[in-house]
């Protein structure tokens, strides 16, 4: 069952403090700032979705989990949990915990261009280049900057030329 959603303003002005500090890759001022939240509000799940890629940043992994698994116990559907915790397994080469997490996302939202790039990366690393490949078309169009989906797509191309 889903706890209720936090109202503390003052959780908010941390919040807000958090995101700046993580901006600027200030991880441990960003660490302090979301721990800070969820001492005065446990209910926050949004700073427990963000703590994900700060305690990865910081190497604190275990910590990540457990940020993961306390904003889904807050709202199971909160996609940015999903996602940063899909970002740190892509990191840490566990493609298919990563495929798992990003499909959850895409589920939901089938035009999100991070998910989609993610999940083409582990379907890449996994050997499904069909997977792949439609992934980086798709991010290929919404992204037309995005060059590391292009080179994917070339690399792709050529091995099936092999």
């Amino acid at each position: 069952m889903a706890k209720k959603k936090s109202i503390n303003l003052n959780s908010k002005k941390y919040f807000e403090q958090g995101k700046k500090h993580l901006r600027n890759r200030d991880y441990v001022k960003a660490k302090d700032a979301f721990e800070k939240v969820v001492d005065l509000d446990s209910n926050y799940p949004k700073a427990y979705s963000y703590l994900i890629p700060v305690y990865h940043a910081l190497n604190m992994d275990a910590n990540a989990v457990q940020a993961f698994k306390n904003a889904i116990e807050i709202d199971k559907e909160d996609l940015a949990a999903h996602y940063n915790l899909a970002m740190m397994s892509l990191k840490k080469q566990q493609y298919l915990t990563a495929k798992k997490l990003f499909k959850k996302v895409i589920d939901a939202n089938k035009r999100h261009v991070g998910a989609i790039f993610g999940f083409g990366i582990a379907s890449y690393r996994t050997g499904n280049m069909a997977a792949a490949k439609k992934c980086f078309e798709f991010v290929s169009m919404a992204d037309p900057k995005n060059g590391i989906a292009k080179k994917y797509l070339e690399h792709i191309s050529k091995q099936r030329l092999k």
